[in-house]
């Protein structure tokens, strides 16, 4: 076997069957038989010393020249085959997409059992199919060298965020609990690709879930911080079949099933490992595996990514780097003052969350049994109770008729094997730090449980007045909500030219201004509200809060150093806004607040693609208001899906930025968490220029969309439904929306 090094790749030649390959993008080329066979003879004869005559050296010098012609011609062919299966790949996406969308459609209306059975199977065939495609398109892209590593700034709390949501999704259907441990110590700001780290860690999990039918799939985050980077070790452990010792040597390679007898019912091209692989290596990674079969399988992704945070003084090489609080993945306030009670009878998840509450710092008591639950809560006081769903309202009972000499604990429902709880004040699993954190710095859940309890909200302002600015309708409909128990006057404005308009009119106590707008951004708003302090000082003197989707590590600096004076993150936590109005409105515009009675629950709503308890809690828990900017979701942005496409066919990658950075603060606002997130990832391609995947995913993406506003639009038309809109009641006016 002959072997040519050439541009792009590698041309194999066999003497004895006459066969030559091009390695190079996959393309196998038999037109370089003649060529390379030839050049093989030219070189044995060589071997001898003579000197070669000068028709020789033409003759090679011939052989080169058609060995480079057939070159370019295999490089066209692999190029053709590459276009070709990417435009197939993007053509079948987006009726999938409609047949999906469809099937769901039928699944909602009442049908007999037979015809529900048989959509069912049309849309798992379909999802199944979906995924068979873009498997084989990223692969495509891999074998012909076309897929670039792109680093952008990013959180670790995002991307983990991400992956654990999608890979919850697949797993609410199984009898499989789904752990996460992640060290709180870690570095929030990084930069890497997430788009590319955020697929590998999908795929390596979600080969957990297929191959793991019942047990526990458990994701533990890890890493060492060296001078600006940080090694992440990414472990998935699961009980699931695990691999032979045979199979091993061939678990990454492409197409590569195992025991097609037992998982034959089993979906996928097995492209999804060794794309994961090929990812991993091109980030400067590996992916390691451990497994026993009929145990379950570990693997390890192991990835470096730079970081923002750099020791301080006195750090010296060698010594454990620890970032500050302010810079880690998760940080408990005061962590000595708190002490948590855990209970549940899931031995594997009761594990986890006290191995969390310690990473953090914080004192726990895991009980397993209802005699151990009702011991812990005699022998100690405790800040928190966390209890397992279906232990809940038992639990409950028993801390009611516990005496307490202190204050009674923070009573939380933890809902297990990935099913979301129509609570908004409960936890999902897994329970990580972040979430422990920020449940234990009363943000997020312990706020709603707060407000269960009837702590209320701890002030009013009515002789205030806040002018909030946004470009997204949705999102200012959702900041009046959350401001309404305040009962300040609430004015609103679509753009930076309208603010300033209405600021120059009116004199308002807090302007909150939203970081990215099209037009006149909220950076050069501020920086021209300042600027009129010329012709009059309260410009220079009133707050100006910056609303900003981005928050990672030096936001703050940011917008203080462009006349802002706070930020808050978006979406928006209602323990924060508190913290922010509180900080920032004038004592003496402050009262204590009217305490007002215990709401009915509201009604259960599901709409596919929508987390209504998670919109109802961004909308303050008002449910006449979150109705309200779920009918504004459905009109703005109908109209964006349009003007994307048309910033898709000039080119616009500005504009098109804005739009989806418009429908991703729209999507967070109703609890629409999933497309949130697709549309995250399009606007982080967006920023770093990736073009190629912003018009792959842009059309599944726009197709969901208009999937999703009409999932919303059927349940808001169904006779009875709570979603229907009504007009404001009194003053609460909807003149200060955009039309």
């Amino acid at each position: 076997m002959l072997k040519f090094y050439l541009r792009g790749g590698i041309v194999f030649y066999n003497e004895d069957t006459k066969m030559a390959i091009w390695m190079g993008g996959g393309a196998i080329v038999l037109t370089l038989l003649f060529v390379a066979g030839a050049l093989a003879r030219r070189l044995n004869r060589q071997n001898k010393p003579e000197r070669v005559s000068a028709e020789t050296a033409v003759a090679g010098l011939e052989t080169v020249r058609e060995l480079e012609t057939a070159l370019r011609r295999a490089e066209a062919a692999d190029q053709a085959k590459s276009v070709f299966l990417a435009n197939t790949s993007h053509e079948i996406r987006t009726p999938m997409n409609a047949i999906i969308g469809m099937a769901e459609l039928i699944l909602r209306e009442e049908i007999n059992p037979v015809v529900y059975e048989h959509t069912a199977n049309i849309k798992q065939a379909a999802e199944n199919l979906l995924t068979i495609v873009n498997d084989i398109l990223d692969f495509s892209k891999i074998e012909s060298g076309r897929i670039e590593i792109t680093p952008v700034g990013y959180r670790l709390s995002s991307l983990l965020n991400d992956v654990i949501t999608i890979t919850r999704a697949k797993i609410m259907e199984k009898p499989v609990m789904f752990i996460a441990n992640i060290d709180s110590a870690l570095p929030d700001a990084l930069e890497g690709d997430i788009v590319r780290l955020r697929q590998v860690l999908t795929n390596v999990l979600s080969n957990a879930v297929k191959y793991t039918r019942e047990g526990f799939i458990a994701l533990s985050v890890a890493g060492e911080t060296e001078w600006g980077r940080v090694t992440l070790k990414f472990t998935v452990t699961d009980s699931g079949i695990g691999i032979k010792k045979e199979d091993k040597k061939r678990l990454f390679e492409n197409y590569s099933r195992f025991d097609r007898d037992i998982n034959a019912g089993i979906e996928g091209t097995g492209l999804g490992l060794p794309i994961a692989q090929n990812l991993c290596q091109l980030m400067g990674g590996k992916i390691t595996v451990d497994s026993e079969y009929g145990m379950g399988s570990s693997f390890t992704v192991t990835v470096s990514q730079k970081t923002a945070v750099l020791p301080g003084e006195g750090w010296t090489s060698g010594a454990a780097f620890v970032p500050e609080p302010k810079d880690r993945f998760a940080a408990v306030e005061n962590p000595e003052n708190k002490n948590i009670l855990f209970y549940t009878t899931r031995q594997s998840y009761g594990e986890s969350w006290a191995w969390s509450a310690r990473n953090l710092g914080v004192a726990c008591t895991l009980a397993i049994k209802e005699a151990e639950f009702i011991d812990a809560l005699n022998r100690e006081s405790y800040s928190h109770v966390m209890v397992s769903h279906f232990l809940f309202e038992n639990a409950e009972k028993i801390i009611h008729t516990t005496v307490f000499e202190k204050q009674p604990p923070v009573l939380m429902r933890i809902s297990e094997y990935g099913k979301t709880s129509p609570d908004p004040w409960s936890i999902n699993t897994p329970l990580h730090t972040l979430i422990l954190a920020n449940v234990l710095n009363g943000r997020t859940a312990a706020w709603n449980a707060a407000v269960r309890r009837g702590a209320d909200y701890h002030f009013t302002a009515p002789g205030a007045a806040v002018l909030v600015v946004d470009d997204v309708a949705t999102n200012l409909k959702v900041a009046q909500g959350l401001l309404a128990p305040y009962r300040m006057r609430i004015d609103t404005a679509g753009s930076g030219e309208d603010a300033l308009r209405l600021a120059r009119e009116k004199r308002y106590d807090i302007i909150i201004l939203d970081h990215m707008m099209p037009g006149m951004d909220g950076m050069e708003t501020a920086r021209q509200l300042r600027g009129m302090a010329r012709d009059n000082p309260w410009f220079d003197e009133v707050p100006v809060i910056a609303l900003t989707a981005n928050a990672v590590s030096g936001t703050r600096e940011l917008f203080i150093e462009n006349g802002f004076n706070d930020y808050l993150a978006k979406p928006v936590d209602l323990m924060e806004l508190e913290h922010a109005l509180d900080k920032w409105l004038p004592d003496e515009k402050k009262q204590a607040p009217i305490h007002r009675q215990e709401q009915a629950a509201p009604p259960h709503i599901s709409i596919s693609g929508i987390d209504a308890a998670e919109g109802l809690s961004r909308c303050g828990g008002n449910w006449k208001t979150y109705a309200g900017a779920l009918d504004l979701f459905c009109v703005e942005n109908l109209s964006r899906i349009q003007d994307i496409k048309q910033c898709l066919t000039e080119g616009n990658l500005k504009d098109y930025t804005t739009l989806i950075h418009g429908i991703k603060g729209a999507s967070d606002a109703v609890g629409a968490v999933e497309l949130a997130a697709q549309a995250k990832m399009l606007e982080d391609s967006a920023k770093s220029g990736n073009t190629e995947h912003i018009r792959a995913g842009s059309p599944a993406f726009l197709l969901e969309l208009a999937m999703l506003i009409h999932h919303v639009r059927m349940e808001m038309s169904r006779p009875g439904s709570p979603l229907t809109p009504r007009k404001p009641e009194g003053d609460q006016a909807e003149e200060h929306l955009p039309a």
